[in-house]
């Protein structure tokens, strides 16, 4: 009998008598995806293009399609943006946390901590004040964050389409992949961006969606791939 389970769908077998819950897993060699929610409604084009194109990966060593080394106890947050999408460039990237930070991670990685598609693409992680655009809006209190470097303006070393930019955490002893996805679909982990040069010259502010949030199944990880959820 062929028992399947779609990721992040909860649904019946009824001819089996048997109830699949597929709830935030990971599998080998994949990656969970997230899709954004739009916090600062400054232009309803630039939310539309953000919402349907940028999206985040959650992955562990197994999952991992960016070349960087992983170990078991490490979990890597890749933030893309796809081929052919609207004009665009992530700049800011946040962590909101909480108490689950001091619980889930001993801190950024101090190999590969911060990792990208190229030279394009270089951020160093944030020292000045942690502020998404909008962030009250949602509660949303940043409590770590990295930046595009700044040349000419952040955009320029931003994440713009055909692009990523990858921050890897070192887990604490005993907590996994799945821990870090229970937090993110519980709300007590949640990431952010600041997203500014689109076509019109404006700006948004994202937080990221649950993966259980519409249909969304496990992604490939590649940029511009993979089957994410409706948000």
């Amino acid at each position: 009998m062929n028992r399947k389970c779609s990721s992040f769908v909860s649904y019946s077998v009824l001819a089996a008598g048997v109830t699949c819950t597929s709830w935030l897993i990971a599998t080998p060699a994949q990656a969970v995806t997230f899709k954004f929610d739009n916090i600062t409604h400054n232009s309803a084009v630039n939310e539309t293009a953000g919402e349907s194109q940028l999206f985040l990966d959650v992955t562990n060593a197994s999952g991992n399609d960016t070349g960087t080394a992983l170990s078991a106890s490490q979990v890597l947050f890749k933030f893309s943006n796809p081929v052919g999408g609207a004009a665009s460039s992530i700049t800011q990237i946040y962590f909101d946390y909480s108490n689950t930070w001091t619980d889930l991670f001993k801190g950024l990685a101090t190999t590969n901590g911060i990792t990208s598609s190229g030279s394009g693409v270089k951020f160093e992680q944030s020292t000045g004040n942690l502020n998404l655009p909008g962030g009250n809006n949602v509660n949303f209190s940043a409590d770590f964050g990295v930046e595009a470097k700044s040349q000419g303006g952040v955009a320029k070393n931003g994440v713009d389409p055909g692009e990523y930019v990858s921050v890897l955490f070192d887990l604490k002893s005993g907590k996994t992949l799945q821990d870090v996805l229970n937090s993110m679909n519980n709300g007590s982990l949640r990431a952010g961006f600041h997203v500014q040069a689109f076509a019109n010259g404006g700006s948004e502010a994202f937080v990221n969606l649950p993966s259980t949030t519409g249909t969304g199944t496990t992604s490939t990880g590649t940029t511009g791939t993979g089957t994410t959820g409706t948000g």
